[in-house]
């Protein structure tokens, strides 16, 4: 880890010391965590619901283009 020259620096300091203190003055790690997974399984429950919203469509689509003499893909 690169200490920045600017850093205020304390002549008792260990490097150990400068390391944690270094470290209790940046964010937690937790943003840092992959997502729960149970929030994960809920995304993928929205999404695969969606994806059943527009399949459920096509059948209407197509017997609607049918009878309007459309050609079906």
């Amino acid at each position: 880890m690169i200490v920045p020259t600017s850093y205020p620096r304390n002549p008792n300091m260990t490097g150990r010391d400068l390391l944690d203190d270094i470290r209790s003055r940046q964010e937690p790690a937790s943003h840092h965590l992959p997502p729960r997974r149970d929030l994960v399984a809920e995304s993928i429950a929205r999404t695969k619901a969606k994806i059943d919203a527009c399949f459920a469509g096509l059948p209407k689509m197509r017997a609607t283009l049918k009878s309007k003499g459309q050609p079906n893909d």
